[in-house]
């Protein structure tokens, strides 16, 4: 048998300070990697360009650009600041989709 729970989901911006310290450690728990080059001085004092691993952690970031992140990935977070987006139905998000892009359009 199916058992249906309503959870109610905040954004990012609605959380307590507390709760979003939560997010912001979840957030860089692993932090963002890429690649990127440098310029060194090599052992005979020439230049060279170097592939260099780097990290970003969300929690560096502005607030605006942590909420604009959380929205673009539809994260969501119930009062503590742990992840629940996860639990949101599929069919309810292809539902939702449906319905913003119809609205407005009365043909």
């Amino acid at each position: 048998m199916t058992s249906f729970v309503m959870v109610e989901g905040f954004q990012y911006h609605e959380l307590t300070e507390k709760a979003q310290h939560k997010v912001l450690d979840w957030l860089d728990d692993p932090p963002l990697e890429y690649e990127t080059e440098v310029t060194v001085i090599n052992e005979e004092g020439d230049e060279e360009v170097q592939n260099v691993m780097k990290y970003e952690y969300p929690s560096d970031w502005a607030p605006e650009e942590i909420q604009s992140h959380c929205e673009m990935n539809e994260y969501l977070f119930d009062k503590f600041g742990d992840p629940i987006h996860h639990l949101v139905l599929t069919e309810y998000k292809q539902n939702r989709d449906l319905n913003s892009t119809n609205n407005g359009n009365t043909k």
